[in-house]
């Protein structure tokens, strides 16, 4: 990495239009070598990750269950703002409460409300006893690796209440729920691509999603109040996947060969 030198164009491109010089030019002769930090090409000192991780979420979640890693009392965690920049928000606390607790804690003993939008991987790996509600949206691979816990993520109320219609926008992005082995997940709205991938236990209930929904499903129940991309199903080989279908076209697709297709009787 950085030997610059050790780099050669292919004599077949050379003559093209593209100016290799600046990937060819080793890093130290670059006009903005030196302005951030120094030019090294390898490494002389350690780095500093303190000022990274100790302003994140979870570690003041941590602060805010306090009680419950040493008694295991059920605690609550209101009104954290979140940003983009917040990731993997409930992954330290769950691996904190497993060390201590394993998956003894009843289910919403820690119960933590968040606003804003996430950053990827909100609730990825969360253990049961552990709820997360956020009020917001969320990036790509929400729920991943749900381990028992318990999500729920919808829009702002106040959006609501001036006529903002939840199910007809994304408020989750891709590969949610990818992996999820237990635990539940609710949200309202639309999830996009690729929804309950690899999901091997967990229940969820969704108001619509993109294209691969359920794709390479071995357990679980998915709901979605809603429509469904292309190539729903693909490679699905257990759990069970209910979609609301007022106007009948869901059972007009063709649908891989391994899908049982069934209707729930209204009555």
């Amino acid at each position: 990495i950085g030997c610059a030198e050790a780099l050669r164009v292919d004599p077949s491109i050379r003559d093209g239009l593209l100016n290799f010089l600046p990937i060819l030019s080793p890093a130290h002769l670059l006009p903005d070598a030196g302005k951030i930090g120094q030019v090294e090409r390898r490494k002389i000192y350690g780095q500093e990750h303190f000022m990274i991780l100790q302003p994140l979420t979870d570690r003041l979640l941590l602060q805010d269950f306090k009680m419950t890693f040493r008694y295991g009392e059920s605690a609550v965690s209101e009104g954290r703002w979140l940003s983009n920049m917040d990731r993997t928000v409930g992954t330290l606390l769950s691996h904190e409460l497993y060390k201590r607790w394993s998956n003894t804690l009843p289910a919403g003993t820690c119960h933590a409300t968040f606003f804003g939008t996430s950053g990827q991987s909100f609730g990825a790996f969360t253990l049961k006893g552990v709820f997360l509600e956020l009020q917001g949206d969320s990036q790509d691979y929400f729920g991943k690796g749900l381990s028992g816990g318990a999500l729920a993520v919808y829009p702002p109320k106040q959006a609501l209440k001036a006529g903002f219609k939840a199910e007809e926008n994304i408020i989750i992005g891709n590969t949610a729920l990818y992996g999820a082995t237990s635990g539940v997940c609710f949200v309202r709205g639309i999830a996009a691509e690729r929804f309950a991938v690899r999901n091997s236990g967990a229940w969820a209930v969704v108001e619509g999603t993109g294209d691969h929904c359920c794709e390479y499903m071995t357990g679980g129940r998915v709901v979605v109040l809603g429509s469904v991309g292309d190539n729903v199903a693909a490679g699905m080989s257990g759990g069970i996947l209910w979609v609301w279908d007022p106007k009948g076209s869901f059972r007009q697709r063709e649908m891989p060969l391994s899908i049982d297709l069934g209707s729930v009787d209204p009555r």
